[in-house]
């Protein structure tokens, strides 16, 4: 069973256990969650702490279950170095881990492509190999061998 939004009862803080309060971003907010509903514990000793955000948005289909075993959110942090995790879209664990950046970010892999050879292969003399002499290329390379 997956949460409904917006959630009836408020998350309990999971570093004191308080109830946490519903609070909406601000215009400035500098990671694109303005107007968006989430939820913070303001209670405890520890200062200001996020539980989870009060919508939708990042839960599809194809994310990895939480602890809880609701499908987790994605999320995108806008940190020095943007990254993206997924985390329990209901505040009710501690369930993070890493995602792979967006499907845009990466570009599809070209199958049956020309291969990525720098130079070309030296040919294998098959007289070379009956007769167990060194072939030619051997010197430039200081060694070789012959894989068939």
């Amino acid at each position: 069973m997956e949460p409904q939004f917006p959630l009836r009862n408020p998350p309990a803080c999971l570093t004191c256990g308080n109830p946490c309060s519903r609070d909406v971003g601000q215009p400035s907010n500098p990671n694109g969650n303005a107007g968006r509903w989430y939820y913070i514990c303001t209670t405890g000793r520890h200062g200001r702490e996020f539980s989870c955000f009060d919508d939708r948005e990042g839960i599809v289909n194809g994310n990895p279950q939480c602890w809880c075993g609701f499908t987790s959110r994605r999320v995108r942090n806008k940190g020095p170095t943007e990254s993206y995790f997924y985390s329990c879209p209901a505040g009710s664990c501690r369930y993070t881990r890493n995602a792979p950046l967006l499907a845009e970010a990466n570009p599809p892999a070209v199958v049956g492509g020309p291969p990525r050879l720098t130079e070309s292969r030296p040919k294998v003399d098959v007289e070379t190999q009956v007769f167990g002499t060194s072939p030619s290329y051997s010197r430039r390379c200081g060694y070789c061998c012959v894989v068939m």
